[in-house]
C-alpha cells in the first residue's frame, strides 16, 4: 500500500484501523489490529510458514486431506483397501476409559499411542461386526432375525463380548509400546536454501567491536516491555545499550518520568499522549522537539553475516548494513591425535556455491572458516589438514543424531546447528524424542575438551547404526 498510487494511502488506513479499534462498541480486537497491520516481506519462507501456521490449523481440513489422497492412490492402484478415519473424540474418550494420560511437551510418543488407540478401535470394530453379523445386514441395515436382535442387543451383551478385562489388557499394551517407541527425524541436506534470514540491521562500532542497532517501538506493548527491562536495570551495561541513554540524556529522562508517572497502565507512552493530547518528545526547551516513535538500542555483536554495505552509500566491507544471521548448512567434525582434540567446523549456506549445475563447498570460504577456527595458516587450504595432522571424521546436518562426551557423561541428542562462530566447539542440539528440553528454548553445549563424538544414523524404522568415519563430501 505504500507503493501504490491511491486514495487511500497506508497511513490513512493505519489511522482508520487504530480508529476502530478504540471505539466504545465494537471494537476490533488487538490480534485483528496487528494482522491489519502487518508489514512484514510475505515472500519470506518464515513469514508464510506463520501464515499457514495460524490460519490452517484445524487439524480436520489437514485429515481430510490426506484421505483423499490415501483414498486416490488405492484407487489409481485398483487396490481393494478401505480408508477408514477415527475421530479424535473417539481416541480421546478411549483415553479417558483406559486413564492414559497425553502430554505434548512431555514427548512425541503420544502420536504413537494415538495410532495403536487407532488400530485397537479398529478390532473393537471387527469385534462389533462379528456379534451382529448374524443377524443385521450391514450393507442395508436390515434386520435379518428379531429375535436375535431383542437378545443380543443388551449393555451387558457387549459389555463383556467387546469389553471384559480388554480394557486393562489395551491399557498395558499401549504403555509397553509407549516404552519402546522409536524416532526417525527427516535430515535436512537442502543446500539451495536462502543465505541468511533477510532481515537488514544497521550496526555501530563501540569499543573496537561492532553491534548489530535494533528499534524499540514505544507504542508496542511488548516493546514497552523491552525499553522497561534495559531503562530500568541497575547494570549501567544494560542501559548503554540504548543509544538514547548514551547519546540523548535529557530525552532518557524525559522518558523515565512518562514510564513511573504512567506506571498503572499497560503503555505508559500510549497513555500520556491520550492523557495529555500530545505527543511524547525529544528533549527541547520549548517542548516542540520532534515526535519519539522508535528508539535503537544495541542487540548484540555482529556475528556471521552477508555486508550489505555498499548497498547503501556506504564502503564496500564496512559492515555498516548487515543482513544477519547466516543459514548454517553442515558441521563437519575433524579430530587432531597430537592434541586429543576434536575441532567443529560449521559450514553455512553462503559457503556453497554453484558450478557447472551441481552445489558444491566453496573451497575458498571453507579454507577462511578454517583459518578462523585456528587450524591452518593465510594462504592454506584444506589440502593442507592431513600433513598438519588433522583426520576428517564426521559431517552432522539438521537433525542427525549426535552422541558425544562432556564432563564424564555421554549424552545422545539431535543436532540442529554449529552455533556461536567466535566460540570454539560450541553446537545447539535437541532432545530426540520432545521438541525441546525441559526449561529451556535452546541447549548450547560447549565441545572444547570432548573425548568422543560418534553420530547414529537411524533408518525409516527408527533403528539406529553407530558411524564413527566417513568421507568428506565436497558436493552437495
Amino acid at each position: 500500500m505504500k507503493n501504490i498510487s491511491s486514495e487511500w494511502s497506508y497511513e490513512k488506513f493505519k489511522a482508520k484501523v487504530i480508529e476502530l479499534s478504540k471505539k466504545k462498541k465494537y471494537a476490533i480486537s488487538k490480534t485483528k489490529v496487528k494482522n491489519l497491520l502487518f508489514s512484514g516481506d510475505i515472500t519470506k519462507n518464515d513469514i508464510l510458514k506463520g501464515f499457514i501456521n495460524r490460519n490452517i490449523n484445524d487439524t480436520r481440513y489437514a485429515s481430510k486431506v490426506v484421505l483423499n489422497t490415501i483414498q486416490s492412490y488405492f484407487k489409481a492402484k485398483e487396490a481393494d483397501t478401505k480408508v477408514k478415519v477415527i475421530k479424535g473424540s473417539y481416541t480421546h474418550q478411549m483415553r479417558v476409559n483406559m486413564k492414559l494420560d497425553k502430554n505434548r511437551e512431555e514427548s512425541y510418543s503420544h502420536h504413537a499411542v494415538d495410532a495403536m488407540l487407532m488400530a485397537f478401535s479398529l478390532l473393537g470394530y471387527e469385534a462389533y461386526t462379528k456379534l451382529q453379523g448374524s443377524f443385521i445386514n450391514f450393507e442395508t441395515g436390515e434386520i435379518l432375525d428379531s429375535s436375535i436382535w431383542e437378545e443380543q442387543m443388551s449393555d451387558e451383551v457387549y459389555a463383556k463380548y467387546l469389553y471384559g478385562m480388554k480394557w486393562s489388557n489395551i491399557r498395558r499394551e499401549i504403555t509397553i509400546g509407549e516404552e519402546n517407541v522409536k524416532y526417525w527425524h527427516f535430515i535436512d541436506r537442502k543446500s539451495n536454501r536462502g543465505l541468511c534470514n533477510q532481515t537488514i540491521r544497521g550496526t555501530r562500532e563501540f569499543d573496537g567491536r561492532t553491534y548489530k542497532i535494533n528499534n524499540i517501538d514505544i507504542r508496542r506493548k511488548e516493546d514497552v516491555a523491552k525499553f522497561k527491562k534495559l531503562a530500568l536495570s541497575e547494570k549501567e551495561s544494560e542501559k548503554e545499550r540504548l543509544l538514547v541513554y548514551r547519546n540523548d540524556r535529557k530525552t532518557f529522562d524525559n522518558l523515565i518520568g512518562i514510564l513511573r508517572d504512567y506506571s498503572d497502565s499497560n503503555n505508559p507512552f500510549a497513555e500520556y499522549e491520550k492523557m495529555t493530547g500530545d505527543y511524547v518528545r525529544k528533549y527541547a526547551k520549548n517542548h516542540n522537539g520532534p515526535r519519539v516513535d522508535k528508539l535503537k538500542y544495541i542487540d548484540g555483536e555482529v556475528g556471521a553475516c552477508v555486508d550489505v554495505s555498499h548497498k547503501y552509500g556506504h564502503e564496500k566491507g564496512s559492515k555498516k548494513v548487515i543482513l544477519e544471521s547466516l543459514v548454517p548448512y553442515r558441521m563437519d567434525v575433524y579430530y587432531k591425535e597430537s592434541e586429543n582434540q576434536y575441532y567443529l567446523i560449521g559450514v553455512k549456506q553462503s559457503d556453497i556455491k554453484c558450478q557447472k549445475g551441481k552445489y558444491i563447498i566453496d573451497e575458498d570460504a571453507y579454507a577462511v572458516t578454517l583459518e578462523q577456527e585456528k587450524m591452518i595458516k593465510k594462504g592454506q587450504t584444506r589440502e593442507n589438514l592431513s600433513d598438519l595432522g588433522f583426520e576428517f571424521r564426521l559431517s552432522f546436518y539438521k537433525n542427525d543424531i549426535i552422541e558425544y562426551e562432556k564432563d564424564g557423561k555421554i549424552y545422545k541428542e539431535r543436532f540442529l546447528s554449529r552455533t556461536m562462530p567466535k566460540q570454539r566447539n560450541y553446537i545447539e542440539t535437541k532432545p530426540i524424542g520432545r521438541a525441546k528440553f525441559e526449561g529451556k528454548d535452546q541447549n548450547l553445549v560447549g565441545l572444547g575438551k570432548t573425548k568422543m563424538i560418534k553420530k547414529y544414523r537411524i533408518d525409516i524404522l527408527g533403528n539406529c547404526y553407530p558411524c564413527e568415519k566417513e568421507e568428506f563430501q565436497k558436493y552437495c
